[in-house]
Order: structure tokens, then C-alpha cells, then sequence
């Protein structure tokens, strides 16, 4: 099976939901439609937003620690706030 790769642009975010805080990546297609997070988030068929080289904590559970993961898929009607993340809007 071959390998179906779609060139993307990693934007670092700071994704709130209902119940974490996620710390990771976004994929937008560069330029043009759909080159903005708030493309991919208002896009009538997208339901799930695949999060990568994430961190995530509990929002309810202050005291536990972060966990980080290769992947998370984060359904969109969850996302309560999308920020870039501190790294990237020091460099902005």
C-alpha cells in the first residue's frame, strides 16, 4: 500500500476543550483556503482535529501532571479557545 502523504503547516497551539489543556500541533494546508486554524475549525464536515506532539492536562484535576502523547484526536464542538502557543507568539 502506498503511502499518502498531504503537505501541511505545524502551527504550535494552546487548545482549551471542556475538560483539558492541550499543548501541541495543528496541521493547516499552507496558503490559500484552509490555511487558517480558524478554517479547519469552521469547516462544516471536519468533527475531529488530530492534535500532534501534544501535552495535555486535566482541567478539573489541577494537581496531576501533564501527559504527553504522539497523537490526539480532539472532537471540535469541544474546543472552547485555540491560541498559539507561548513559544510562537513571543517570535510573532
Amino acid at each position: 500500500m502506498d503511502n499518502i502523504r498531504l503537505e501541511t503547516q505545524a502551527i504550535r497551539v494552546l487548545v482549551i476543550t471542556d475538560d483539558y489543556e492541550i499543548h501541541g500541533s495543528m496541521h493547516i494546508k499552507p496558503g490559500g483556503y484552509q490555511g487558517r486554524v480558524s478554517d479547519l475549525l469552521n469547516h462544516k464536515e471536519v468533527r475531529y482535529i488530530p492534535i500532534t506532539d501534544a501535552t495535555f492536562k486535566s482541567l478539573e484535576q489541577t494537581d496531576e501532571v501533564a501527559r504527553a502523547d504522539e497523537t490526539l484526536i480532539v472532537r471540535v464542538d469541544t474546543i472552547k479557545m485555540v491560541a498559539p502557543d507561548d513559544e510562537d507568539a513571543a517570535s510573532v
